[in-house]
């Protein structure tokens, strides 16, 4: 009994270590990808960026594709739990101004290198001919997040398109991008789209 607990534990410590040594080899691609594109990815350029040996990173990670795959799933997972805290917090207008002003200038500064990565990524799938359906899902999820505020489904993906080319803009540098910045251009957005209450919401 003894024996099968010590090698249980034993295999929890590799579970953990293996698990830290993914994560530590994707965040290298992100920083890769954020830098020089999906081209410069190799696994010897993954082994220098994340101190490793090259070995290592084909362990884990038998092909680049598999590589990619794993970090744009990450990337858009990580996106998508944020979105979806997003939904939660919002319940009137005020609030949504709030959120995704936040939401976007976080994309610009402490998120900025995950949401260039993952831009390169979805590119890259684009070129291929296909997207992948959790970049669809992050989509809608903003979709939904707008829905509630404007008069159909057309006004919230209208909305959803200038929000993203004000982020193309604001990540090249062609706009300024801190929270403030992005509160005026959107408080500006939603006025000139008639973004209201939500439907049900209390008036006084």
């Amino acid at each position: 009994m003894f024996s099968d607990s010590h090698a249980s534990e034993k295999a929890g410590i590799r579970a953990i270590k293996a698990a830290a040594t993914r994560a530590a080899l994707l965040e290298a691609v992100v920083n890769l990808v954020a830098l020089g594109g999906v081209s410069v990815v190799t696994h010897r350029a993954v082994a220098a960026q994340a101190q490793v040996s090259p070995a290592l990173v084909a362990y884990h990670f038998a092909t680049i594709e598999d590589l990619l795959l794993a970090t744009s799933t990450v990337l858009t997972e990580a996106a998508v739990e944020r979105l979806d805290q997003a939904i939660r917090e919002v319940s009137s207008r005020a609030s949504l101004l709030e959120v995704t002003s936040r939401y976007l200038a976080d994309q610009f500064g402490v998120h900025r290198k995950s949401f260039v990565a993952r831009l390169e990524l979805d590119l890259a799938k684009a070129r291929g001919g296909s997207i992948a359906p959790d970049v669809l899902a992050a989509n809608e999820m903003f979709v939904d997040l707008i829905r509630p505020f404007v008069a159909d489904d057309r006004a919230a993906r209208t909305l959803l398109a200038a929000i993203i080319g004000f982020a193309l803009q604001g990540v090249l540098g062609l706009e300024p991008c801190s929270e403030a910045d992005c509160r005026r251009f959107l408080a500006d957005l939603y006025d000139r789209h008639g973004v209201g209450e939500p439907a049900g919401a209390p008036t006084f």
